[in-house]
This record gives C-alpha cells, sequence and structure tokens, in this order.
C-alpha cells in the first residue's frame, strides 16, 4: 500500500514502477475508477517507454478486442482499465496490479489482485489510498436511496480502508474479513509488504547483533 500523500505524483510513482517491473518481463493491470485516469495514466505510461493501452467502457470494441490481444500476447506491457477489465481472463504471467484508487470491496480487491501471479511465480499488488478518495467515494455511494445498500457500500469501503492502514500483516487482515486463516508454513519474507518489512528488519538487528558477521553496530 502507497499512501498518495507520500508521493510526489501518483501518475509519476505508477510509470516509475511500471518501467522497473516490466524490465525484468511480463505483464501488469493497472486499475482506475475513471476513464479520463484510464487515459491519462497510459499516454503518460507510453511517454515513459512503457508499453500501455487502455480499457474502458467507452472504448471501442475494435479497439478493446486489439487492444486485449496484444496484452495476451505479450507485444503490449499494460493494460490500464477500469474496473471491469478482466473477468474471465486467464494470463498466467501477469506480474503485477496496481490500484490507482482505493478498490471499493475486499471482493474487489481480491479478484483483482488476485490475476497477477497465476503461474505460481512472485508477484506484487500495489494500492495507492488516501482518506480523501475514501471520503469521495463515500459521498458517491451515500447519494443512493437505499438505505441498506449505502450501509453495505459504506461498511465494505471502510474494511479496505482499515486494510490500506494496517500495520500488520495485510494477508492476515484481508482473510480475516472472509473469516479465513493465513495458511501454516508462509514465510514473512513472502507473505506481504509489512511482513517483509518486518523480516529484514529482524535479520538487520540479529546481523548487528552478531560479531562474527562483520556488521558494525551503532
Amino acid at each position: 500500500v502507497v499512501r498518495k500523500e507520500d508521493v510526489h505524483d501518483v501518475e509519476e510513482s505508477i510509470v516509475d514502477f511500471a518501467r522497473r517491473e516490466g524490465s525484468e518481463g511480463g505483464s501488469g493491470i493497472v486499475y482506475c475508477h475513471k476513464k479520463d485516469t484510464v487515459e491519462g495514466l497510459a499516454a503518460a505510461l507510453r511517454a515513459g517507454g512503457v508499453t500501455a493501452l487502455g480499457f474502458h467502457g467507452s472504448t471501442a470494441k475494435s479497439d478493446k478486442t486489439a487492444a486485449l490481444e496484444q496484452w495476451l500476447a505479450g507485444s503490449v506491457q499494460v493494460i490500464v482499465a477500469t474496473v471491469a477489465f478482466g473477468m474471465g481472463i486467464d494470463k498466467p504471467d501477469v506480474r503485477y496490479v496496481v490500484h490507482h484508487d482505493m478498490p471499493m470491496s475486499p471482493e474487489g480487491l481480491v479478484q483483482e489482485a488476485g490475476r497477477a501471479g497465476r503461474d505460481g511465480k512472485r508477484a506484487e499488488s500495489r494500492v495507492y489510498f488516501s482518506e480523501d478518495d475514501l471520503d469521495r467515494f463515500l459521498f458517491i455511494k451515500q447519494q443512493d436511496e437505499d438505505t441498506e445498500k449505502v450501509r453495505k457500500a459504506c461498511a465494505r469501503l471502510h474494511q479496505v480502508a482499515d486494510w490500506c492502514q494496517e500495520p500488520g500483516c495485510h494477508r492476515e487482515k484481508l482473510l480475516s474479513f472472509f473469516s479465513e486463516r493465513k495458511p501454516p508454513g508462509v514465510e514473512d519474507e513472502h507473505c506481504c509488504a509489512n511482513c517483509e518489512r518486518k523480516s529484514n528488519h529482524g535479520a538487520r538487528r540479529a546481523a548487528a547483533s552478531d560479531p562474527s558477521s562483520g556488521a558494525a553496530s551503532a
């Protein structure tokens, strides 16, 4: 999870990330809520040297077909799309999924992030989060006249926001929404970014306290 206020420019951050990940091969998906953001980000990626195409509701059917074919074939590295993209598509070598905006529900997060790493190899999910986005999405949901629908939609948004701000294990937090637990044997360095940082910090402390490691202590 990347807090939007911690980066100078979200678009630039995504371009840098895609360029870095693309250098190692594999494909990516970047999800956005607005079609204008899709088009702008796809153009920014191309300007940054990453082959990318946009995909949203207003994209012509022929352009959608061409974009999907090129992405599946590997001639286009990244599809920038609204959340409707990906249903029924099985591309095993997707190395990363990025959310320009927070997903609207835990179910959406799992479904979209789960499109990466289907070949069993290491993959990454990155979510850009801000409380301003949360407030904006809550406001949009609250315009519905169905109070029960509003209650459920807002509850799901708050769950995603809680997950984004979770200081502990992201995998455990996400599984808890579905009354599930993390499988045994998952090592911290292969679990989530928070666990990886914790594991690396522990390894550095152990090295610093071991005289035979040659690490200098301050």
